[in-house]
């Protein structure tokens, strides 16, 4: 009896693993690329329908897919991409079936204008329900208006309506709340005369100068002097009222200077012979 129930264990167990290989035997590993011009296409979408069962799976950046284990028979095998026409045929799973290729053809530009164009009005369509649903009832409209003031539109930032402006100049075309006057360097129309003036001293002395270097190495005095210079200048445009009213500019400059220089001269003095007339030596 107990040898009985061990040969049924084992046939059964026997019975299984033979359904096991023959399912794993009827199954075959399908892979393949797709490309476009000779160039592979990563990410395109390969969808495989056997029946009722359909299997989906993405290119990689060699353009290559794999299913790992389809069911030996006819499946329809469809690649879609966007931009390109969508390749399908019939493909029959064997353990002896070579990788499948796939050459896309890119879609003309009015299809693919048609395209987005489609997907565009599909994906705003519930926004525009939504915006149907959310308008107020006629009621809510016949409603006494809010009391709020209602918001200021917000004040548009000034700018020169000739849009000329030049470096050392004043022109905001009067556009702004804040006017200025026009104006080019110091010339300001509607103002008074602008006169401008300047003095200017230097004084220069030899108390504030070095030793002079001696190449005999004896010790030379140094030269006195004391210099000083003065400058005044005053200019502006020439107007006299009720005889002349746009004048040419006149500037005027005065400068003096006052020296005093000692200067030390070195030279040879003749001696008590010589300054006799004894020339000999």
């Amino acid at each position: 009896m107990a040898r009985r129930r061990k040969e049924t264990g084992l046939g059964t167990l026997l019975l299984i693993g033979g359904l096991l290989v023959a399912r794993m035997a009827c199954a075959s590993e399908y892979r393949g690329q797709i490309t476009s011009g000779g160039l592979p296409v990563p990410g395109a979408t390969v969808i495989a329908t056997h029946a009722a069962k359909t299997l989906s799976t993405v290119s990689d950046g060699a353009g290559i897919y794999r299913f790992a284990d389809l069911v030996d028979g006819a499946w329809h095998v469809r690649v879609e991409m966007l931009g390109f026409a969508t390749a399908e045929a019939d493909v029959a799973i064997a353990p002896s079936l070579p990788p499948g290729k796939w050459e896309l053809t890119m879609l003309p530009l009015d299809q693919m204008l048609t395209l987005t164009k489609t997907k565009t009005i599909v994906a705003t369509a519930p926004a525009t329900s939504i915006a149907t649903a959310s308008k107020p009832s006629a009621a809510k409209a016949n409603a006494a208006p809010s009391t709020d003031n209602p918001k200021p539109p917000e004040e548009e930032s000034p700018r020169p309506s000739d849009g000329l402006l030049v470096n050392g100049s004043t022109n905001n075309a009067a556009t702004s709340k804040y006017s200025l006057d026009q104006a080019f360097g110091n010339s300001r129309s509607g103002t008074k005369s602008l006169y401008t003036g300047g003095l200017a001293f230097v004084i220069d002395n030899s108390a504030l100068d070095a030793r002079p270097y001696s190449l005999s190495g004896l010790a030379s005095p140094k030269n006195a002097y004391n210099r000083f210079t003065g400058i005044a200048t005053l200019g502006g445009p020439i107007k006299i009222p009720h005889l002349l009213r746009h004048g040419p500019t006149f500037f005027l400059a005065y400068e003096w200077t006052r020296d005093r220089i000692a200067a030390n001269q070195a030279g040879l003095v003749p001696t008590a012979a010589e300054r006799t007339g004894d020339l000999s030596g």
